[in-house]
């Protein structure tokens, strides 16, 4: 079963009596073939989102480990208000969102993710974490994480939320494009 769907799948038997999941109730070992794909953000005072936890997957394909590091600091400059706003709708409605991105490298083209985003309670009942996964879509003879560096151009290509009870954000997210050439 895809990396996405089987984070959703996870999410939703977590809920009980349609309650926002806490983050206390997620165990590693009910889902540890997504754990290289896993991430967890939680939300600190002043709206910081720290990355608290990045599966070793994604860690290898970033070339390091960036648990600790403030998660809009991952993206340029110009994608960054976008993905506040993003992050916002999901903690603060909450619902989910799937995002599909595609990166663009120097050798290969057209290197196709999804990832998957959903809000979290804290152990106040506040919702203060957000639990995401990342797939990569397609698969290159030859690919190797480090390879996609550098990178030419990243684009979201769709962009979706999800209304895991109460509602959906309006409006929806447009996808965009980034200029490879923004400053970092």
């Amino acid at each position: 079963m895809p990396v996405c769907r089987s984070l959703l799948d996870y999410w939703i038997s977590l809920s009980v009596d349609g309650a926002l999941p806490r983050k206390a109730d997620l165990q590693p070992r009910d889902i540890d073939k997504l754990l290289p794909n896993l991430f967890i953000l939680g939300k600190e005072a002043g709206g910081i989102l720290r990355i608290r936890l990045l599966g070793t997957g994604l860690s290898e394909g970033r070339g390091e480990d960036l648990t600790g590091a403030e998660a809009l600091d991952l993206y340029p400059r110009s994608q960054r208000s976008m993905y506040a706003d993003l992050f916002t709708a999901v903690l603060n409605l909450p619902c989910g969102c799937l995002l599909g991105r595609r990166n663009d490298s120097e050798q290969y083209r057209s290197i196709r993710f999804l990832s998957i985003i959903l809000p979290m309670a804290g152990d106040n009942g506040e919702t203060e974490f957000l639990v995401g996964a990342t797939e990569r879509l397609n698969r290159i003879p030859g690919f190797r994480p480090r390879d996609e560096e550098p990178l030419r151009g990243a684009r979201v290509t769709r962009s979706r939320f999800i209304d895991l009870g109460w509602g959906l954000p309006d409006p929806p997210l447009t996808p965009f494009q980034v200029n490879p050439q923004d400053p970092d």
